[in-house]
């Protein structure tokens, strides 16, 4: 992720956002480049060029209003990468990277518009937001 950002000012802004969403799912630790990301996305969505077709169909077919869920210790509650899948959020905490001593389940809410991008590889059902309201945070044992 630390390279992508570098490069910001090296690509055109449409070439690096498409760059930028090919490559989110393969950077880890996106956390540690929370700050610079908000500096160099938008405030609101979508961005377009962070999706593929597929992508961008099922984010236009999404509801208005939108429930997602982020798997994650106490430091990180406010991260940018959410699931639209409760599951998919809790089997994080089970993967040796992100384990917690402490692991948490977050529920949060936005609205479509405030998403920046829809990820569907994986099998994640991943949401790319600054933007999501906590509405709970459950421990997991």
């Amino acid at each position: 992720m630390a390279q992508l950002i570098a490069l910001h000012d090296q690509m055109d802004r449409p070439d690096l956002l498409r760059l930028l969403g090919e490559s989110w799912s393969v950077c880890d630790n996106i956390g540690r480049h929370r700050l610079a990301l908000r500096r160099l996305l938008p405030p609101s969505g979508p961005v377009l060029e962070m999706m593929d077709s597929a992508e961008l169909v099922a984010y236009r077919s999404s509801p208005a209003r939108l429930t997602v869920f982020r798997g994650c210790g106490e430091i990180n509650t406010l991260g940018a990468s959410w699931s639209l899948d409760r599951d998919v959020a809790a089997r994080f905490l089970t993967l040796n990277r992100y384990r917690q001593t402490a692991p948490l389940l977050v529920t949060a809410t936005l609205r479509r518009d405030r998403v920046l991008a829809l990820k569907l590889d994986r099998d994640e059902s991943e949401i790319i937001t600054f933007h999501a309201r906590r509405t709970a945070i459950e421990p997991l044992t």
